[in-house]
This record gives C-alpha cells, structure tokens and sequence, in this order.
C-alpha cells in the first residue's frame, strides 16, 4: 500500500471511529461486555511495572538527545517529559 492510499486509509478509519464510535469493520456488539472491561481494569490495577535501571538510563539518555536535537531543528513541535 502506498503512502497516499494509507493515509486516506486512516483518514477513513479515523472519521469512522468518530461519527460512528467504533471500528468501521466491527459493530457495536462485538465490544467487550462492561464486566469483562472492569475485571480487565482491577485485574492491571494489581500489576506494578518496573523498568530496569540499564533501560531507565537508555530512556534517558534517548530523551536528552530528542531534546537536543529539537533544539537544533525548525520544527517547532515541543517535546515535554512525563513521567512519575
């Protein structure tokens, strides 16, 4: 697929998902119920993620370079951290 085609192929998609509020190709009843997305939901709020120190320093290190990089560059986009 070329680059046109994939984007108009987004575009489509994603005035679909707004006017419609699902996925073109997928009606509304084959969403998952509210309970199995609840259960889901407590069932993540149980998991504690952790970031090994060596990738935290990689994460770093990447960010201080888009930073750097963003300095330098015309494009105007602003890159913020967030993490907590």
């Amino acid at each position: 697929m070329d680059i046109r085609e994939n984007d108009k192929t987004l575009a489509e998609h994603i005035t679909c998902v707004h006017q419609h509020g699902c996925h073109p190709n997928r009606e509304k009843k084959d969403l998952i119920s509210l309970e199995t997305l609840r259960e889901y939901i407590s069932l993540c709020k149980t998991y504690t993620p952790t970031v090994d120190p060596a990738l935290r320093e990689r994460i770093v290190e990447a960010y201080v370079e888009m930073r750097r990089d963003a300095r330098y560059s015309s494009d105007p986009t602003f890159v913020s951290l967030r993490m907590t």
